[in-house]
């Protein structure tokens, strides 16, 4: 079932992008040592969404799902990743012998990325109430230094 077609090895150095967010994707990766930051491309600037460790996995969302990255990997320092083939994974979901995983492995990935959509939308009104807040401080801050020096 493995070869080298389907099983890489690779090193990334600090900064290096890994996985780009839209772009199509033919591996899922397992992080060997090192960490990698995931972003999620915001309006005004990227988020960060999570920070991942030796033994996590990364890339699965868009192989399961047959859509696009949902989000930006960087390695966060030099990171070494073994690289597996989207074929290996697709193989193990049409395995006869277990049958729940593919419905399981769907429901799973559908309730990700809602979660992920729920998140985004948090993060947007936390950033609008940001903006409102600070327009009220400038607002209210000739008040304050005129209450502050009485002539």
């Amino acid at each position: 079932m493995f070869n080298n077609e389907t099983l890489l090895t690779r090193d990334f150095k600090t900064g290096e992008l890994i996985l780009r967010e839209g772009e199509t994707g033919e591996h899922i990766y397992l992080i060997i040592s090192g960490s990698v930051q995931i972003l999620k491309n915001h309006p005004h600037n990227p988020q960060q969404i999570a920070t991942l460790v030796s033994g996590e996995i990364l890339g699965e969302i868009g192989i399961l799902s047959n859509e696009p990255r949902s989000a930006t990997a960087i390695a966060l320092e030099d990171t070494k990743v073994v690289m597996v083939r989207d074929q290996i994974l697709h193989t193990a979901l049409t395995d006869e012998r277990f049958p729940l995983i593919r419905p399981l492995t769907k429901q799973l990935v559908s309730r990700l990325k809602e979660f992920e959509q729920q998140n985004m939308a948090y993060l947007q009104r936390i950033e609008k109430l940001e903006t409102e807040l600070q327009t009220m401080r400038e607002r209210l801050l000739p008040i304050e230094l005129a209450a502050d020096n009485p002539h």
